[in-house]
């Protein structure tokens, strides 16, 4: 299967294998032409006989070497130069297809497979193959802010974020810890905003000032509304830039299309007791009902040399899907809050030396509501409860120090560098008062012990009481501020130096960085380029980098009944080679990446360093423009991706582990094992017979990480009608996926596919924008899933809830996720 795949991949390449080599062939052609023509025509004649190539490019087409990104290396570099594949979506992008949130972009993307919740998280995206319990590997940053949960580590993409001063956002893919640091471990996806310094065409002023503002009104189905505006300005010598969003749904109810989310489940009064006529949100618990409350804001000021701006945002989500009716209410809200100030210091020291300062303070907190109903394990209760009402909560902060150097030695060598120092108040433990044995409770610790013990009366918690009693009595919350003996401080320092030297058509750039933490020590990350530009517009790029992924505080001490922590995690290790080769044809622009990744100490949900992964993929980039068939209209534009992953996984889960005596507090026995021994499947059942056997030699082997679908296409044409309306449609292939290692509906497949399990059908998604343009305003009309499509996504996490949905769940996390029908979002926009 492995090889079929990789040849059907293959059969995708060879024709970009051919144009790349006939691009060649025919710049070869171009500067060989004579500077003459032996004809009669003239001098003007000749030029029109004979266009150049780059002239051609500049009538159809934007100049390559125009598209300036600054994520790759931390400075300003055009696409070809850059030391990565990079995807740059344009504040135009944004307007014609209508985006109205980050998490709707990552459709569209290649390299990403998605499993939406509509809950916490909203949506995880598992970059280049690499299936994670969240979406920690993708770093997310806002002009070069970092944005990732500070607890989980999470890429927080939902509906916050404002989307009305968005100049561009670029994508990288693959390692890029030599310039960031931990956690840029698959890639970034980096939202640049615009600060005030470049006025939008013809805004400008006869004395140089200017303003532009947008005002964005949304509403549509379940009851959605939403208010996006942003504004920047030049006055003088201050720029000026600032943008807000507030977002507000009911959301889809999705209960008719998941059998584990039906208000059979919520409702049931064995299952859940007195705990159903509890009040949230102004409805009781007794049903489905997932609202969102999210808001955010960016906002700076520049004058010369000095920049001071600010990061707000707040997530404020119910659980959607994620979590089965059995299990927990989704109908209980969980709040990602980030506010961040920076202060930025640039320093011309001279032409050839620039110098750049960031201080920057950062809080965080990851909290909220819990209903659980862990399932009775007394034999002949199984169908009754232990119910908890609880609210999770932790908080966190950071001072951040980086100072960087520019460096032009001369007009072919420049060196970048630079130095960060960090330290952070990280919450070990969830503060959640009165629940099971071994969860921390802020209002009765003493000394990092119970100032009273209660265990011989609630030997199970005080918060914890059966579904039996006919009310459920919610203890209180805890305290507004974490004690200290819940306070771990980290101190992170690091180093980084890339240079870059170009010599005729080549260029190199080589770079290093040393990071040490107080916790889990140093990791030590090289980069390595070569790029070989053999036209104006063609590169070929051979990359080789690595990258580390520190442990998550939510891993390393965070655990409780249920989930393990681990003090002794140790970070992920990845190293990755790839090749890219680009090229600029008239009217077209075509990337290929090939990539081979290595990765060791993979960290677990279940907070152990354990196996390694390989992951083989391939990445196909179009972008093309045509001549429009419609007088006086702006020309086609059309995108097409193609994605091919073949991800795989040394550990594998055992479903045949023995689960005796398992409570909260016993929590499950070693289920991962890592390679294979000669007895393959039936190594439990020789171990049951022979139980003082010594251990069979194993040796290491590879399965299918699941969840990552094998086949991913994405296609989108733009078209534009006069100066009255526009037509944006794009459609979404993902190809049969097989389930993570660990779902539970990985061990119900076919009787001779046992391993693969359970495998979820192909789709295609249609999404359409539609805009209608008038003087003063654009009606903006969004259709998601154009076809009604029914599919799914799989299950995040563990995803051990099973399909028996005429009994109780068989764990936490829904193992399949089904997905939204149609719905509408009617945007008005206004620019000034």
């Amino acid at each position: 299967m492995i090889l079929k795949r990789k040849l059907c991949a293959v059969t995708y390449v060879l024709p970009y294998l051919f144009i790349f080599l006939l691009s060649a062939q025919e710049e070869s052609n171009i500067n060989q032409q004579p500077t003459e023509i032996k004809t009669n025509t003239s001098t003007e004649e000749k030029k029109d006989i004979s266009p150049k190539k780059e002239e051609v490019l500049e009538e159809n087409f934007f100049k390559l070497e125009d598209r300036i990104v600054v994520t790759a290396s931390r400075t300003k570099e055009n696409l070809q130069n850059a030391p990565a594949s990079v995807i740059v979506i344009t504040e135009e992008d944004i307007r014609n297809r209508g985006y109205a949130s980050i998490d709707e972009i990552l459709y569209d993307l290649p390299g990403f497979d998605l499993s939406f919740s509509n809950g916490i998280p909203y949506i995880m995206g598992y970059q280049r193959g690499y299936r994670t319990p969240f979406m920690s590997r993708t770093l997310f940053m806002i002009d070069n802010k970092i944005q990732n949960d500070m607890y989980t580590q999470e890429a927080e993409l939902s509906r916050q974020i404002p989307m009305s001063n968005i100049k561009r956002i670029e994508v990288l893919y693959g390692p890029a810890s030599a310039a960031y640091g931990p956690n840029a471990f698959q890639g970034i996806i980096n939202i640049i905003t615009h600060d005030g310094s470049s006025p939008k065409k013809g805004k400008e002023s006869e004395n140089g000032n200017y303003s532009s503002s947008k005002i964005s009104l949304q509403g549509g189905s379940y009851n959605t509304r939403s208010i996006d505006a942003g504004a920047h300005a030049k006055i003088g010598e201050w720029l000026l830039a600032a943008s807000g969003k507030v977002f507000k749904s009911d959301e889809p109810d999705l209960s008719n299309r998941s059998s584990y989310n039906t208000n059979y489940w919520y409702s049931n009064p064995t299952v859940w007791g007195g705990v159903r006529y509890t009040r949230n949100n102004d409805r009781t618990l007794s049903s489905y009902y997932d609202p969102t409350r999210d808001y955010g804001a960016v906002a700076s000021v520049t004058n010369g040399s000095f920049k001071v701006g600010g990061i707000v945002w707040s997530r404020n989500e119910g659980y959607g899907v994620k979590y089965p009716g059995d299990r927990a209410q989704n109908n209980g809200m969980w709040e990602v809050l980030n506010k961040q100030s920076y202060l930025e210091y640039t320093n011309v020291i001279s032409p050839t030396l620039t110098s750049t300062t960031l201080f920057s303070y950062r809080e965080s907190a990851f909290r909220g509501q819990w209903s659980e109903a862990e399932p009775d394990w007394n034999k002949g209760r199984e169908q009754y409860s232990y119910l908890s009402q609880t609210y999770w909560g932790n908080q966190n902060k950071s001072w951040l120090l980086n100072h960087n150097w520019e460096y032009k030695a001369t007009s072919n060598l420049q060196f970048t560098t630079g130095v960060k120092f960090e330290k952070r108040d990280m919450t070990k433990q969830y503060d959640i008062p009165g629940y099971w044995p071994g969860s921390y409770n802020s209002w009765n610790e003493y000394e990092g012990k119970p100032a009273v013990d209660l265990t011989s009366i609630y030997p199970n918690g005080p918060a914890v009481q059966p579904s039996s009693n006919p009310v459920y009595i919610k203890l209180p919350d805890g305290k507004k501020r974490m004690p200290y003996n819940n306070i771990a401080q980290v101190y992170d320092m690091g180093g980084f130096a890339i240079a870059t030297y170009e010599i005729g058509k080549f260029r190199f750039s080589p770079g290093m960085r040393y990071d040490h933490n107080s916790l889990y020590g140093q990791s030590l990350n090289p980069r390595a380029t070569a790029i070989y530009k053999y036209s104006r517009t063609g590169a070929i790029k051979l990359l080789y980098g690595e990258a580390f992924q520190e442990p998550a505080f939510i891993l390393l001490f965070g655990g409780w009944s249920g989930r393990k922590a681990n003090e002794k995690l140790r970070p992920e290790k990845e190293r990755t080679t790839e090749l890219i080769l680009m090229d600029q044809f008239h009217n077209w622009l075509a990337e290929a990446s090939f990539y081979y990744s290595r990765y060791e100490n993979v960290i677990k949900e279940t907070a152990k360093n354990e196996g390694s992964r390989k992951i083989y993929g391939l990445e196909l980039r179009n972008k093309f423009l045509f001549g429009n068939p419609i007088p006086n209209s702006s020309k086609l534009d059309i995108f097409f991706y193609y994605t091919f992953t073949e991800a795989l996984s040394e550990s594998y889960y055992n479903f045949d582990a023995p689960r005796t005596n398992w409570t909260p507090t016993n929590v499950n026995p070693e289920d991962w094992i890592s390679g294979t021994t000669v007895l393959g499947k039936y190594e439990n059942a020789y171990y049951t017979a022979n139980p003082n056997t010594p251990p069979l030699p194993r040796k290491k082997s590879y399965s299918t990480l699941g969840d990552i679908s094998p086949h991913k296409v994405s296609l989108g044409i733009n078209l534009p009608i006069q100066n009255r309306m526009n037509i944006n449609l794009r459609a979404n292939y993902v190809g049969p996926r097989e389930l993570y290692l660990s779902n539970e509906l990985r061990n119900k497949g076919l009787p001779l596919q046992r391993d693969k399990g359970i495998i979820l059908d192909n789709y295609v998604l249609i999404n359409g924008s539609f805009s209608f343009l008038f003087k003063y305003t654009t009606l903006v009309v969004k259709v998601f899933n154009l076809l009604n499509h029914s599919y799914t996504h799989p299950g995040q996490e563990q995803a051990d809830a099973g399909n028996n949905f005429y009994d109780r769940s068989g764990g936490y996390r829904n193992s399949i996720l089904p997905q939204p029908g149609r719905y509408f979002l009617f945007t008005l926009n206004f620019e000034f």
